[in-house]
């Protein structure tokens, strides 16, 4: 699996992004090869390049290593290995394995997702992406 992707992260008060190729993907975490080398327990945020519905998702960066170069005269990429905070959103987990995403499958939860690049995450007053209002439970 090689899909391109963004990884953005908060510099101070502006949002900044990278690029990245995701490699592997599951319910609860990612890794990407990225030349940028993130701290572990960074928080940061994962969008998909190549699909129109594709939202910013939170994770946590949990390791990094840097990979061998193909040549030695080329600086080598990282791998980072992150962990999604409220798990991976269905339609985020479909569109990185490449499966069509049904038009149903659009609900996630608030909180887990917020607007496609460029525009950065919104953060509320809680530090949660997308929590720019309470959340109120619906019966």
């Amino acid at each position: 699996m090689s899909k391109p992707a963004q990884i953005g992260w908060f510099k101070g008060e502006r949002f900044v992004s990278a690029s990245a190729s995701l490699k592997d993907v599951s319910l609860t975490g990612v890794s990407a090869i990225s030349d940028v080398p993130f701290r572990e327990s960074s928080q940061v945020w994962l969008t998909l390049n190549d699909h129109p519905s594709s939202q910013w998702v939170k994770a946590v960066v949990v390791e990094v290593k840097r990979t061998r170069g193909l040549l030695t005269y080329r600086r080598s990429p990282y791998l980072v290995r992150m962990r999604f905070g409220l798990g991976c959103p269905y339609t985020f987990f479909r569109a990185a394995v490449g499966s069509p995403e049904p038009a149903a499958a659009a609900h996630q939860a608030p909180c887990a997702l917020a607007p496609k690049s460029p525009v950065p995450p919104p953060v509320g007053a809680e530090g949660r992406v997308g929590a720019t209002q309470p959340l109120t439970r619906h019966s």
